[in-house]
């Protein structure tokens, strides 16, 4: 569970890191609403049925920034966050999971995980690259959303 919790936290860092850079990124103007648009998407699928308010991401997607050294928190660097006096600024992520690994709010996790694939492959085609998380899937025998 704290290894699922740490990569979405990493998620909402990278969301945030994103929407902080459209300004300077070479995207048409479209593409631009697009990028918001999108990774707003994935946001509300963890938002809906009181899951991670969503200040909270934004917070969380902080917290796992070091801006000092110009690089995401380690897993071990998480795991200490969360045994700190700040982790409770973490309780609705752990509780998000706790809630899904009890068959709770499923749907919100079907729709986080769909507006990740749509964001995806926005940014595969945005970039000029090929189709990562297609190939991803095949690569760890998943079926694709």
């Amino acid at each position: 569970m704290i290894s699922s919790c740490y990569l979405v936290a990493c998620l909402f860092s990278c969301l945030n890191r994103a929407r902080e850079s459209v300004p300077f990124l070479e995207l048409s103007k479209s593409d631009d609403t697009k990028l918001l648009a999108l990774s707003a998407k994935v946001s509300l699928g963890f938002l809906r049925n009181l899951g991670i308010f969503y200040v909270s991401q934004f917070s969380i997607g902080h917290d796992l920034y070091s801006r000092d050294e110009n690089r995401l928190l380690t897993y071990r660097e998480f795991c200490t966050l969360l045994l700190s006096e700040n982790s409770v600024w973490f309780s609705r992520l752990l509780e998000y999971f706790v809630q899904t690994g009890q068959g709770q709010n499923l749907e919100r996790v079907n729709e986080a995980l769909e507006a990740m694939a749509e964001l995806s492959s926005f940014l595969d085609a945005a970039v000029g690259g090929g189709e990562s998380l297609e190939q991803r899937y095949r690569s760890e025998g998943v079926e694709a959303i």
